[in-house]
């Protein structure tokens, strides 16, 4: 499987120190394993949405196919705040 970040993801992920890039980067590389690796689970209400918690923050994606699109990573805090979820 092929992980594919948004801009958003990766803008987010530029902004944050290099320690937890790295181990959030990980994460994503992990994911990329058939089958995906780490703390998944479905996001309640919001069929075919995935989290995988790392750390303090968590990679809200989606599986298509062969690809994982990765649609935000967030703090744990804001991580299921409706507006997180709508955009």
């Amino acid at each position: 499987m092929e992980a594919i970040v948004h801009r958003r993801a990766e803008k987010y992920l530029a902004r944050v120190g290099e320690p937890q890039r790295s181990t959030v980067a990980a994460a994503i590389d992990r994911l990329e394993c058939e089958p995906p690796q780490g703390d998944i689970e479905p996001i309640v209400g919001k069929k075919g949405f995935f989290r995988a918690r790392v750390g303090g923050f968590r990679i809200l994606f989606t599986v298509k196919g062969d690809h994982i699109f990765v649609v935000n990573i967030v703090p744990r805090g804001q991580a299921y705040n409706k507006k997180e979820m709508e955009k």
